[in-house]
């Protein structure tokens, strides 16, 4: 795997998650996330390329949703993915 650098700071968490992708709906755990993407633990794994929707229940109980992500690296019931679309509400909730 090549070395890139992240153009944001992923942040240690541990937040419930839901997500969907067409019919398919999952429930997970968020361990790190940034302004462009998360790392999961899931129930319902996805493959590389899979477009998907979240929505995460942030720490102090408010939800942040997001419209598109893509994923990026898939490895059993971990993933990685990359935020595609986001509201601006919630890109500065984010960065707040």
């Amino acid at each position: 795997m090549p070395f890139t650098i992240q153009p944001h700071r992923h942040s240690p968490v541990q937040v419930p998650i839901s997500y969907s992708s067409g019919p398919f709906h999952g429930f997970g755990t968020v361990w790190t996330f940034s302004l462009t993407g998360y790392r999961l633990s899931v129930d319902l794994s996805m493959r590389e390329g899979e477009i998907l929707s979240l929505s995460v229940t942030i720490p102090n109980k408010h939800r942040i949703k997001v419209t598109e992500a893509t994923v990026r690296r898939s490895s059993d019931n971990e993933f990685a993915i990359e935020t595609t679309k986001i509201q601006k509400r919630t890109k500065s909730r984010l960065l707040h």
